[in-house]
């Protein structure tokens, strides 16, 4: 859904910069605000320091709609999160960050505008359907011993 709505050149249109960020289990601020600058520009970031980083991203924000996805985050260190948002704050009216996790207390910790939505898990029907789909496993005259190891595969994954 995420990937979904970032690729969608018609709801991106009025946003004048976009980042795609995977934070994951580490949230380290100081990589991950260097990260969004290097999705910004498309390229390097060669600053270190926390302060000259978060001054860098407040200078790219500032007065700018922008879309910014933080892919599977894990922390809920409140602390941290209020140290690395607070660039986000400069940003023109409209601007989002999209937060996905794993964990529904990550999403109250980091708010400023929470509203959740919460995916439910796939049926086994549906997990298969989609591993197949993304294989070509019908396409590909799939054997009924690789049906087998797909099945599971895509049971494992819930």
């Amino acid at each position: 859904l995420a990937q979904w709505l970032y690729n969608n050149a018609e709801l991106m249109e009025g946003f004048h910069k976009k980042a795609w960020v995977c934070v994951s289990e580490k949230f380290d601020v100081v990589e991950t605000t260097r990260n969004v600058i290097k999705q910004i520009h498309g390229g390097t970031c060669s600053l270190d320091d926390f302060n000259s980083l978060q001054n860098a991203l407040k200078e790219e924000l500032s007065n700018k709609k922008f879309f910014i996805v933080l892919d599977d985050v894990w922390s809920n260190d409140q602390h941290q999160w209020r140290n690395f948002i607070t660039p986000f704050q400069y940003g023109a009216k409209g601007s989002t960050i999209l937060l996905t996790t794993r964990k529904e207390n990550v999403g109250l910790v980091a708010q400023t505008n929470y509203q959740p939505l919460v995916l439910n898990t796939l049926s086994e029907d549906q997990c298969w359907s989609v591993f197949a789909s993304s294989a070509s496993f019908p396409e590909s005259n799939g054997s009924p011993a690789l049906e087998e190891i797909g099945k599971k595969i895509a049971k494992k994954c819930d």
